[in-house]
């Protein structure tokens, strides 16, 4: 159980930090980074929201900052004067009680005096306010930088601020602006490594920019797994795909311009492939195009934008409103044919479904059809099933969500799901799981109404779940879209699929 530390365990606590520092300091480091934030142990002295104590240690800012004190102390003797020493503190605790930007001032100021020789600024705890040490989508972009600046007017020292500065200009703007002196970014070098490079030439077009979707890094570190980026297949693979030219170049014909088409296109041509993308759509981006309309979601536009500059670069030969057929691939001849037609909605056999007022959720989000009506009925609580709830309830749309199992959002980064089911409860959205969906009731005067029932459903159960429902919206996923690549498997062209026509993605 968690305990107070006595304060006859306080100081080997305290040169544990210096031994560390030591072991840095021989190690060929540059330089030391001390943790005063996000609910580690300086910080659960340091913040009243975790400091209970009633010795030395704890009550006003002095002895609460005394174990701090005594571990930049500890860490200047082992690593020696010369040796840089940061802190990474917090602008605000974000949490009732805790430290806001006003004490964090006061903090700044006593860490110049202490010797420390810059700050670098965050925010938040691992427990209670983890959103905000993370900045996921849903958080603001830059939130730190007001703060920043206000801590930065108070010292003399460097300071440094990141979370969620995505693009040069706005990290530019904040140097301008003196809200701080150094700008950290880390998602984005997943991103794309070569972030600061094309910034100093100039090719800030170039740039992948990072979302903070979490789906390739955090959410994969979390479960075990190395880091990758849902933008970057390379990242994490850089040794294990190897952009090598080809002796041979081939003739490459690619079907479908969502994410995984253009990625494949913009790859074969890097490599010296002569490349075809077939888009039957008006525009390119796929079901991309879906999500950049989704509440906080705006930013994955960029990942369209970043392929088609490459697409031009690259020399791909991009045909838009091309639906491409057997015979089309016959006619053409290629080498090789890379089909990445995507996926399409699930539409379960519901009993009543074709008599009723119904669309996907999919096709609401590519601007193909609107909700008039004041209420939708949505199926799945996927993170499709919730995001339209949310895009349809900021219209005043009023929102009923269903699902058969009881995960909501399962595949959601936990940060992201945690915060959209945060808004959808201030947005007045309703979602129940455990009821499955038996048929839909028709009236002769247009109105519908769900028949649903408990799952899992016992035997004997007889008890039914009634929902008017205004217009009906079917969230229950993607299945791939086969079609094209069955029928080319006889033929003799090579034949390779990818992106969500081998497994939809969330």
């Amino acid at each position: 159980a968690a305990r107070p530390l006595s304060r006859e365990e306080i100081p080997a606590y305290v040169s544990f930090f210096g031994q560390a520092a030591r072991r840095v300091r021989e190690a060929g480091f540059d330089a030391i980074e001390i943790p005063f934030s996000h609910g580690y142990l300086i910080h659960q002295f340091l913040s009243p929201y975790t400091n209970h104590r009633t010795d030395e240690y704890g009550g006003s800012l002095e002895n609460r900052l005394r174990f701090g004190r005594e571990v930049i102390a500890a860490t200047r003797e082992q690593a020696g004067d010369g040796f840089p020493i940061m802190v990474r503190m917090n602008a605000q605790d974000h949490v009732p009680g805790g430290l806001t930007v006003d004490d964090a001032q006061d903090i700044a100021v006593l860490l110049e005096q202490m010797g420390v020789n810059a700050l670098s600024i965050t925010s938040g705890t691992m427990c209670e306010s983890v959103p905000y040490c993370l900045y996921p989508i849903g958080t603001p972009k830059a939130y730190l930088l007001p703060m920043s600046a206000q801590i930065r007017q108070r010292v003399t020292i460097p300071v440094a601020v990141a979370g969620r500065i995505r693009t040069p200009d706005v990290a530019r703007e904040a140097l301008e602006l003196g809200q701080a002196d150094l700008i950290g970014l880390a998602r984005p070098f997943l991103a794309d490594p070569d972030w600061v490079q094309k910034t100093e030439q100039g090719d800030e077009v170039a740039i992948l920019r990072c979302a903070a979707c979490h789906q390739g890094c955090l959410t994969e570190l979390r479960k075990g797994h190395g880091t990758s980026c849902m933008f970057n297949p390379l990242t994490g693979h850089e040794a294990e795909y190897l952009m090598l030219p080809v002796k041979q170049p081939l003739k490459v014909m690619v079907v479908g311009g969502g994410p995984g088409g253009m990625e494949a296109a913009i790859t074969a041509a890097q490599r010296g492939h002569r490349v075809e993308l077939y888009e039957q759509d008006r525009q390119l981006g796929g079901r991309f195009r879906e999500a950049v309309q989704v509440p906080y979601k705006e930013d994955f536009v960029d990942l369209i934008r970043y392929q088609q500059v490459q697409l031009q670069r690259t020399g791909v030969d991009v045909h838009l409103d091309t639906k491409v057929t057997p015979g089309m691939v016959n006619a053409e001849d290629p080498d090789a044919v890379i089909i990445a037609t995507g996926a399409q909605p699930i539409i379960p056999p519901f009993p009543g479904l074709t008599s009723t007022r119904w669309l996907t959720a999919y096709d609401l989000l590519d601007g193909h059809v609107e909700v008039s009506t004041s209420t939708a009925f949505i199926v799945g609580a996927g993170s499709a099933g919730l995001e339209t709830a949310e895009y349809l309830a900021q219209q005043g749309v009023r929102c009923t969500v269903v699902k058969r199992r009881p995960e909501i959002g399962k595949k959601l980064d936990p940060l992201i799901r945690a915060l959209l089911l945060r808004r959808l409860e201030k947005l007045g959205v309703s979602v129940h799981t455990g009821i499955e969906i038996v048929r839909l009731e028709t009236d002769e005067q247009g109105q519908t109404t769900v028949v649903g029932r408990p799952w899992p459903h016992m035997e004997g159960e007889t008890r039914e779940l009634r929902f008017p429902a205004e217009t009906v919206i079917i969230a229950l996923g993607l299945r791939a879209d086969h079609s094209l690549t069955d029928s080319l498997l006889k033929s003799q062209v090579g034949v390779y699929v990818v992106g969500d026509c081998v497994e939809p993605r969330e």
